[in-house]
């Protein structure tokens, strides 16, 4: 199903919240994220900066929402993990990024290093 015809808005013309609207409307028909983008008015990055702005961070979806499930269960376990516990997401840093987001969050903090140099994490204990 594909996003219904809109009107394409122009930057200036609408305000961080209503933005926010309508990414969230655009993505509710499955539009991609590059798509949405140009549709606002916007590059990828511009597009991104006004979200986290306007405190809104778009859910993961496909490969990227994979791999935060499994970093959710992660958690969830209080097991110590690597990033190789997890699938890869949609990009070569996805992961990465999903790891240091948890981590600025205090949802989990390194407790070390594996045989092969990667972080060893683990859940933060409420």
């Amino acid at each position: 199903m594909s996003a219904p015809t809109r009107q394409r808005f122009e930057r200036a013309a609408l305000t961080p919240t209503e933005i926010v609207d309508e990414y969230k409307w655009l993505a509710s028909f499955g539009t991609p994220h590059g798509r949405i983008a140009a549709r606002l008015g916007y590059t990828v990055a511009a597009l991104d900066t006004v979200l986290r702005r306007a405190g809104y961070t778009p859910p993961p979806t496909g490969p990227d929402a994979v791999a935060a499930a499994v970093l959710e269960e992660l958690i969830a376990s209080g097991r110590e993990f690597t990033c190789t516990a997890i699938p890869d997401g949609s990009t070569e840093r996805s992961v990465t990024v999903m790891l240091q987001v948890a981590n600025k969050r205090g949802r989990i903090r390194s407790v070390g290093k594996d045989t092969f140099g990667n972080t060893v994490w683990q859940a933060v204990s409420a």
